[in-house]
């Protein structure tokens, strides 16, 4: 087959053609990738309140957990491992911090002297904890706020007053003592020592919400009295 050879102009106007294309093709990859900026995701109404809930056990029945989150910015968490046999005796944890929400996440972060908890809101009034275990580790909002008067142990500065006074140490949170039975005995203690030193308090009692969204401290038992000390922030 005979190949007759380009002409000039048509050389010229060949090349024109293949630099146009080839610009296009280089223009097309180089274009910037567009940003996807995602938007806060705001705090649920709901989520300050009282949950519950049976998170599963490799080696247990379950762990009762229950979860204050208040409106002051605190928390109180709590969980009960239930015993395999009769003659096992309940394992329970607890802890007390501080929580925020993260609005890039969209999950509520327990904050504490430890490792930060997270929760996802994956429904109106129900939480999940985040963890890699199965099945969901879900919590559901209590109807009625009951008052979160599990046993436990605090450790604070005691004040004693006309109205005696507990400040928590880890959170920082003010408790009105309830005036009777060990509460009772902490004031007479506290009487008879210097007035005026600071001092730390152990003790073993219950946490209850007032009308009035305060919260009291009902003592069960007396642990230690810490005299001319005061609460260390982790």
């Amino acid at each position: 087959m005979l190949i007759t050879p380009m002409a000039d102009h048509d050389r010229t106007t060949f090349t024109a053609v293949l630099f146009i294309c080839t610009a296009l093709l280089v223009g097309c990859g180089e274009e910037p990738a567009e940003e996807v900026t995602s938007l806060p995701i705001p705090e649920p109404v709901w989520l300050t309140g009282v949950y519950s809930g049976t998170f599963p056990c490799a080696d247990c029945p379950g762990i009762e957990t229950g979860l204050w989150v208040r409106g002051d910015g605190t928390f109180f968490y709590r969980q009960n491992y239930l015993p395999a046999a009769e003659e096992d005796v309940a394992n329970a944890f607890y802890a007390m911090g501080h929580w925020r929400w993260d609005e890039s996440t969209g999950q509520l972060a327990l904050e504490r002297d430890g490792p930060i908890r997270w929760f996802e809101a994956v429904a109106e009034n129900t939480l999940r904890f985040r963890t890699n275990a199965q099945p969901d580790h879900l919590l559901v909002r209590q109807d009625v706020e009951r008052p979160f008067d599990y046993l436990v142990t605090l450790e604070g500065e005691y004040q004693s007053a006309k109205v005696q006074r507990f400040t928590e140490c880890r959170t920082g949170l003010s408790l009105a003592i309830v005036d009777q039975g060990e509460g009772r005995r902490i004031r007479r203690q506290y009487r008879s020592m210097p007035r005026g030193q600071p001092i730390v308090a152990v003790v073993e009692g219950r946490i209850a919400s007032g009308d009035d969204a305060s919260l009291a401290l009902s003592i069960e038992r007396l642990v230690t009295l810490k005299p001319g000390e005061r609460c260390v922030n982790p």
